[in-house]
C-alpha cells in the first residue's frame, strides 16, 4: 500500500504531468515545474474524545463500530476535520454525530500521528485527543449510523485488553487519560 501522494501524477493547479524530479522528499511536496505552483502533503487533522462519566472517572463512552476500518471493534468518538473547522467544534461535531450527545470540551489530552489506511492508501493522519467534561448520559440505548452500540467502559480493562480497540493508537489515549486521573 502506498501513501496517497504517490498516486499523484498531475498538478491540481495547472493540469501538467508531474516529473520525478518535481517532488521532493524532504518537505513531502510537489513542485510544478510548469507553473512553480508547490502542493505539500501534510497530515489531515482529526479529532477524538475522552468522555468520562461523571458517576465513576475511570469509565469513558465508547462506541462500536458499524464499518470498516475496525467494524464490531471499539473506538473513541472522533473522525476527520472539516475544511477551515476549529477542533474544538470539530470534535464536538463528530460526538454528536456518532454518540448523539452533546459535550463541553476540557481541554486537549493527548495528540499523535497515525498511518491511517483509507480508500487504499495510506494518508498521515494527526491526531488531536480532546478531554470531555464528564457526562450524567444514559448511553445504553444509543445508536448511530456510525456505532451499533454506546456504552461506558472501565478504561483499566480496555488497557489491559486492547485488541478490543479498532484503532491500536487510541490505547496511548487511554493510557494518557489513565494517568491524567490517577488510576
Amino acid at each position: 500500500m502506498r501513501y496517497a501522494w504517490e498516486q499523484f501524477s498531475f498538478c491540481p493547479t495547472c493540469g501538467s504531468e508531474y516529473a520525478a524530479a518535481d517532488f521532493h522528499a524532504q518537505s513531502v511536496s510537489w513542485r510544478c515545474a510548469a507553473c512553480q505552483y508547490e502542493f505539500y502533503q501534510n497530515s489531515s487533522p482529526a479529532a477524538t474524545a475522552v468522555v468520562p462519566s461523571k458517576a465513576c472517572p475511570a469509565e469513558i463512552v465508547l462506541l462500536t463500530r458499524t464499518a470498516a476500518p475496525g467494524e464490531g471493534l471499539l473506538g473513541l468518538p472522533g473522525g476527520f476535520l472539516k475544511h477551515h473547522e476549529p477542533p474544538y467544534d470539530g470534535v464536538r461535531r463528530e460526538v454528536s454525530e456518532e454518540i448523539l450527545i452533546d459535550i463541553d470540551v476540557d481541554r486537549l489530552l493527548e495528540s499523535y500521528l497515525v498511518d491511517y489506511r483509507f480508500r487504499g492508501a495510506i494518508v498521515s493522519v494527526l491526531e488531536l485527543v480532546f478531554l470531555g467534561k464528564p457526562i450524567e448520559t444514559d448511553v445504553r440505548t444509543t445508536r448511530s449510523h456510525e456505532a451499533s452500540a454506546v456504552a461506558y467502559y472501565d478504561v483499566r480493562d480496555i488497557l489491559h485488553d486492547p485488541s478490543r480497540l479498532a484503532f491500536p493508537e487510541q490505547e496511548q489515549a487511554l493510557r494518557r487519560y489513565r494517568d491524567h486521573v490517577g488510576l
